[in-house]
């Protein structure tokens, strides 16, 4: 099967894939960005980018039909507002601090099929899944902070499935 890797790599310009549809998975592994990463609208078919410094993921309404990989990661925010993945969202090991303008990780109608795994992230600036739905969550060993205005972990509306019934 096809697919897309770069390892290591240093990204100098903005990664802008705003409506695109990329019909391969792709790889970024290790990499380091100096510009926001720009998803939002986009329509993927599975990301990794394990181990790689973003200052911001921006990837709103973004559509995932496999895997979206963000295990160990370290960034200044992720925005995932009603993005739609048909898999898995890693967040393992991943160390992302807000810069105090909006929550660190944002993903309110985030709606992820398979499950959210978050064992041993960081996430300084608080987690938003305010009315966010995920077959299963898992946070486990995570640490979760909140600032002033935004507190460690909000999940207003949030539904999770688990043994086929909706938990509330």
């Amino acid at each position: 099967m096809s697919r897309l890797q770069l390892i290591g790599a240093h990204i100098t310009g903005r990664l802008q894939l705003h409506y695109a549809a990329v019909e391969i998975p792709f790889s970024l592994l290790d990499c380091r960005f100096d510009e926001p990463v720009e998803l939002a609208d986009a329509s993927l078919r599975a990301a990794d980018f394990t181990g790689c410094r973003i200052p911001r993921l921006s990837a709103d309404r973004l559509r995932v039909d496999g895997d979206l990989t963000l295990d160990q990661l370290v960034s200044g925010g992720v925005d995932l507002f009603g993005a739609q993945i048909r898999g898995d969202l890693w967040l393992t090991s991943a160390r992302i601090t807000g810069n105090g303008s909006g929550f660190a990780v944002n993903g309110p109608q985030l709606h992820v099929e398979g499950g959210l795994y978050a064992h041993s992230a960081q996430v300084t600036g608080g987690l938003n899944l305010w009315g966010a739905q995920a077959f299963t969550i898992e946070l486990t060993q995570a640490l979760l902070s909140g600032e002033e205005e935004h507190p460690a972990f909000r999940g207003d509306g949030l539904h999770w499935f688990a043994s086929g019934t909706v938990h509330p």
